[in-house]
């Protein structure tokens, strides 16, 4: 029994220290490749598979990766943000259901940032470019009004009205200068909803910023009921009709 045991933790340890190195070769050799289309182009050395590209504020494009290590082994995922093709951001991380089955959590395994590039970008944002904004992204944004579970929004909607709910309006602010689009349509939708509950008053800087937002061509990725998924101009999104019904399904305060 004794032997039996040793020999399983030498076996397990053996395994443990091998995926261990194999984790760290892989996020080397990605580390390594500086640009998108590298990254592309070695997607079957590496057993990359693209998911989806995102177009986000300043230039700044999503892509989100599968990467399955073995046959046997479980899929983990990256996700890199690029400038002009350039990767400045690169985040390993892993989906784990929660223990009530009712939502995901992500668990980073290893992230890489090149700071001249985010240094860069937080100046086009008058330093106003936080790097948690960079680390909440593995969950693609989705905009849309009631077309998940139940008629509800997606997953930063509904944030979004806990924050309404509470009053947060100084966080909601945040969000309309987030570098995610999505985030900032729905800080617009929470504003909107805070003035019709007559919970606050706008600074003009945050009134045009909303203005801006009424009027952007900038594409979302958006659902509609159970069947429309596609990238939405954000402006088809923000019309008359929709604020108004909006806010007259949500002005009750709960």
């Amino acid at each position: 029994m004794k032997q039996t045991l040793t020999t399983f933790l030498l076996l397990f340890t053996t395994t443990t220290l091998f995926s261990q190195l194999n984790n760290t070769q892989l996020y080397s050799g990605v580390d390594n490749i500086k640009t998108v289309s590298g990254l592309t182009r070695a997607q079957g050395k590496l057993k990359l598979s693209k998911q989806h590209s995102d177009s986000l504020n300043y230039g700044v494009i999503q892509t989100n990766w599968s990467i399955k290590k073995s046959k046997k082994d479980t899929v983990i995922y990256l996700l890199t943000l690029s400038v002009a093709d350039t990767i400045f951001y690169s985040e390993f991380y892993k989906p784990y259901l929660s223990d009530d089955f009712e939502s995901w959590y992500y668990r980073k395994l290893h992230v890489t940032i090149d700071s001249t590039v985010f240094e860069s970008l937080n100046k086009l944002k008058n330093g106003l470019l936080e790097f948690q904004q960079l680390t909440h992204l593995p969950n693609r944004g989705i905009f849309g009004y009631a077309c998940y579970a139940s008629g509800t929004m997606p997953e930063d909607g509904m944030k979004m009205l806990e924050l309404v709910d509470k009053r947060e309006a100084i966080e909601l602010e945040k969000w309309l200068r987030d570098i995610n689009p999505v985030k900032q349509v729905y800080s617009y939708l929470g504003l909107k909803l805070l003035q019709a509950r007559d919970s606050i008053s706008l600074t003009d800087e945050t009134t045009q910023l909303m203005r801006e937002l009424e009027t952007s061509s900038k594409l979302v990725y958006s659902c509609s009921g159970c069947t429309f998924w596609d990238f939405v101009p954000i402006k088809s999104q923000l019309t008359t009709d929709n604020i108004n019904r909006f806010i007259e399904r949500n002005k009750k305060t709960k």
